[in-house]
């Protein structure tokens, strides 16, 4: 007799609503019969029409049925799935209202895709999710969680936090997170092909790891702060598409990234191809970072160099790319440094050397020209050593036409060597200084 009462108590009952009411509500039929509110082990029935509104911090097994279930405003709901149940299977779960929460303690594959406001998954499994999952506020993965966004989005409106024993695939579904993205297990964008993976502000923790898998398709908008891992294969990129900075304790080593917006190199960058400077790129002399490319390094648009320290001397070298060849003679079509005190200038051997440095000009005058025009080449040369930091620049007009203002950067020192073609117009060289 002992045994078989401790059995009966011990076994979870089903609770079916014999109407709809507030969760809590010790009313009898409103929702529940006899008024008795579900234990923590109980799984809950709710079917049509009735609705039950969680308007506390309720714990269940499960909850199936073709009724309704809604979420009050700062309420939670934790769903165990201590007996292997099925979690959230109401034909029907509102879970928009402001502050509240759903918690998925056990098998999170049986998450229902809806909209909710804040949702967690504190249990295990490996979700699929096969349509889309809005969460309006906070998406937190807290527990061993292996899942993948399958053929549904992901829309997280404020921060998706994944943690230290969870691995996510966001695979090639669209996802955004309007926010933070906090990275303390493993992020992986697992397509190479399909919609772009948008993101805000990311931040790999330590033994966190971002992995770009072998997609194109990922977009930061933001900042970036890497304290982990951030890698990929094939031509995985990152774009930076907003105004934002690259920061952390450990190099980002994606296999490129593209610049397409604003952004300030706070952190090594250990790149195996060139990135796209199709945006502005900007470096601060008071925290100088340095990007390295393993391949030939192309430059683009816009290199924009600031100084939030100390005072700026004749013979200071900074590096600011590492490659072991340029595609010289093409340099940034814009380049803007800080100024300097009078009788200092810089010298830009990007090309070359992929630095930037400081010489004493305080002789002042201007370098001549020198020409040598053999075996069908010219070449210029000048002065560099009493006239340091100039650069070639062209034009090619026609033969009527003279001088304009349409000149093109070389990004040349001397000495600068060109083909003579009788067939071309009339070209023009000066040399200028930043």
């Amino acid at each position: 007799m002992l045994s078989a009462l401790f059995l009966s108590v011990s076994q979870a009952a089903t609770m079916v609503a014999t109407g709809s009411g507030n969760w809590s509500s010790t009313i009898p039929d409103a929702p529940w019969p006899g008024g008795i509110v579900p234990a923590s082990t109980d799984n809950v029935t709710v079917n049509t029409p009735y609705n039950v509104t969680v308007d506390t911090t309720a714990t269940v097994d499960y909850i199936t049925g073709g009724g309704t279930v809604t979420m009050a405003a700062n309420s939670t709901l934790n769903v165990t799935g201590n007996s292997g149940g099925t979690g959230v299977e109401v034909a029907t779960l509102d879970a928009t209202a402001t502050g509240n929460t759903v918690n998925y303690q056990g098998n999170t594959y049986f998450t229902k895709y809806t909209t909710y406001y804040n949702l967690t998954w504190s249990g295990y499994g490996a979700p699929y999710i096969t349509s889309s999952l809005t969460v309006l506020n906070d998406f937190t993965m807290s527990g061993s969680n292996g899942g993948q966004a399958g053929d549904g989005g992901v829309f997280v409106g404020h921060d998706l936090s994944v943690g230290p024993n969870c691995v996510w695939d966001v695979s090639c579904a669209p996802v955004s997170v309007a926010n933070n993205t906090l990275i303390s297990g493993i992020l992986k964008i697992g397509c190479g092909s399909g919609n772009i993976a948008s993101f805000k502000d990311v931040t790999v923790n330590a033994g966190g790891t971002f992995n770009l898998g072998d997609t194109i398709r990922s977009a930061i908008s933001g900042n970036l702060t890497n304290n982990g891992t951030i890698t990929g294969t094939g031509n995985a990129s990152i774009h930076f598409t907003g105004t934002g900075q690259i920061t952390g304790s450990s190099p980002v080593s994606p296999p490129t990234v593209s610049f397409e917006g604003t952004t300030t190199i706070g952190d090594t960058l250990n790149l195996a191809h060139t990135p796209k400077f199709l945006g502005t790129v900007v470096f601060d002399l008071a925290n100088l970072q340095q990007v390295n490319c393993a391949g030939t390094l192309s430059f683009g648009n816009a290199l924009s160099v600031i100084n939030t320290g100390g005072t700026l001397a004749t013979g200071s070298s900074y590096q600011l790319f590492s490659a072991p060849s340029y595609n010289a003679p093409n340099t940034f079509a814009t380049i803007n440094l800080p100024s300097l005190a009078p009788g200092l200038s810089w010298v830009t051997n990007l090309t070359t050397t992929g630095t930037i440095s400081i010489t004493d000009t305080a002789g002042g005058g201007s370098p001549v020209i020198s020409l040598l025009n053999s075996g069908g080449s010219l070449t210029l040369s000048w002065d560099s050593t009493t006239y340091p930091g100039y650069t070639v620049q062209a034009q090619t007009n026609s033969a009527s036409g003279g001088i304009s203002g349409n000149w093109v950067n070389t990004g040349s020192g001397t000495p600068y060597t060109v083909p003579i073609n009788p067939a071309d117009p009339a070209v023009f060289f000066r040399l200028v200084h930043p």
